[in-house]
């Protein structure tokens, strides 16, 4: 695919997460999810230059296991993590 087309695919992903951080501007709205979407878009806009300018992004990288499998990852990491505060006496997430 020729390096325009490439960033045209790139700027609609960096479009999507804009609509996403219009649609989300009200105050309800986690500031931690605003930036991450705020994140995403700028690191999609960047891509988009970069690849106009000629340079070859590296291939998708294929993941390591299933997605139901890295879910169970990411669950038995946040366990760990959540048992090892509770040792530390500190309040549980969300108790503050």
């Amino acid at each position: 695919m020729p390096p325009e087309e490439d960033a045209r695919a790139i700027l609609r992903l960096a479009l999507r997460h804009e609509q996403s951080l219009a649609a989300s501007l009200e105050p309800a709205f986690a500031q931690e999810n605003w930036g991450f979407l705020a994140q995403q878009c700028v690191e999609n806009l960047l891509k988009g230059l970069i690849v106009l300018a000629g340079v070859r992004l590296p291939e998708e990288t294929p993941l390591s296991s299933s997605r139901e499998d890295l879910l169970i990852s990411i669950r038995e990491l946040r366990a760990e993590l959540e048992r090892l505060l509770e040792e530390t006496n500190r309040p549980p997430i969300g108790n503050s």
